[in-house]
């Protein structure tokens, strides 16, 4: 286990079982998956032998135009969306809107993220989805509160500014708290 790991917690979905569980990702491989799915900006999608669609992936702006949008119905919501992602238009049957979803979650897996894992408590085998997005900003939190602790172990010891702390190298910054921890400030 490194810090190129990434921990994905996890609960057997199991009703009698509900155990806890960690799964362990390597995040060069996610950011595989990620510079994989990126190196094609459309996706075409065979909808029958005659017909098929092409599709632009969505992007940021995409998500925010969605997130502000008002719709009536999910169903509304989902055909907005997806028709504001065709690269050419036209009316789209509730076939071609499921065929074009799964396309899209199959061409980047990172946007639907999900692991098959063996509980090791029940020995199950189940399906799991991930919010990657959830996970990366708790590791991020995570780190940030590391940082600001022992920004307030310098602070204390060495009366050093925040600015001052945070702009030094973070192998230094260790140096200093393994200082401390030894005794030797």
């Amino acid at each position: 286990l490194s810090s190129s790991d990434l921990i994905v917690e996890l609960t057997c979905p199991r009703e009698e079982c509900q155990s806890a569980l960690q799964v362990s990702l390597a995040l060069a491989s996610l950011v595989e998956m990620s510079q994989q799915a990126e190196r094609e900006r459309s996706i075409t999608i065979r909808l029958s032998d005659v017909e098929s669609v092409h599709v632009r992936r969505p992007t940021g702006d995409d998500q925010h135009a969605w997130q502000s949008g008002h719709y009536q119905t999910i169903e509304t919501a989902e055909r907005a969306m997806v028709e504001s992602l065709l690269v050419d238009g036209g009316p789209l049957s509730p076939a071609m809107l499921t065929a074009i979803d799964t396309a899209l979650e199959e061409s980047d897996p990172l946007t639907c993220f999900r692991i098959t894992t063996v509980c090791p408590t029940c020995a199950e085998e189940s399906d799991y989805a991930v919010d990657l997005e959830a996970v990366l900003i708790a590791r991020l939190y995570r780190a940030q509160r590391s940082l600001l602790h022992d920004i307030h172990r310098l602070a204390i010891r060495y009366g050093w500014s925040e600015d001052a702390i945070a702009s030094l190298p973070s192998w230094r910054r260790h140096e200093y708290l393994d200082f401390l921890d030894r005794g030797d400030a």
